[in-house]
């Protein structure tokens, strides 16, 4: 679920949010997101933003019970040693277990971005123009905040 509202015309703030329920995980997981997106003019912007993520464990992980045949051909070591050739292949067996106690993993994250260009005033008033902020695209986006 999310939402964005609209505070007024220089603030916006998105806020969403996930709730999810695995059947190897005891309690719900809750993933929170929010974003203040300030626009202090109409070129600019300035985003400050906050989430946190929740990864269950997979069925694989926690319950993963396997047995593989793996084998070593001494044949090929015979450059290293010519008595490994007459060694033949070995077989041995390579066990893959999950782990039924794994847990959920979660990160936070946090980040702030600026977009836009800045028009400063020096104390002989005259104003100096600082160059636009680089975006992913190549073309210009009039208003909103590069995605």
């Amino acid at each position: 679920m999310q939402d964005e509202i609209f505070v007024s015309d220089f603030v916006r703030l998105n806020i969403g949010a996930r709730v999810d329920k695995f059947d190897v995980i005891d309690e719900p997981v809750f993933s929170p997101r929010v974003a203040l997106i300030l626009k202090p003019t109409a070129d600019q912007a300035i985003r400050l933003s906050y989430n946190k993520a929740f990864r269950s464990p997979s069925l694989i992980n926690n319950y993963l019970d396997v047995t593989i045949i793996n084998q070593l051909a001494f044949a090929q070591l015979a450059s290293i040693n010519p008595l490994f050739s007459q060694l033949g292949t070995f077989n041995f067996p390579v066990v893959a277990t999950g782990n039924e106690s794994l847990k959920e993993e979660s990160i936070e994250g946090s980040s702030s971005a600026t977009q836009g260009s800045s028009t400063i005033a020096r104390p002989s008033r005259r104003p100096c123009t600082l160059p636009r902020t680089p975006t992913r695209s190549s073309s210009r986006r009039s208003g909103g905040i590069a995605r």
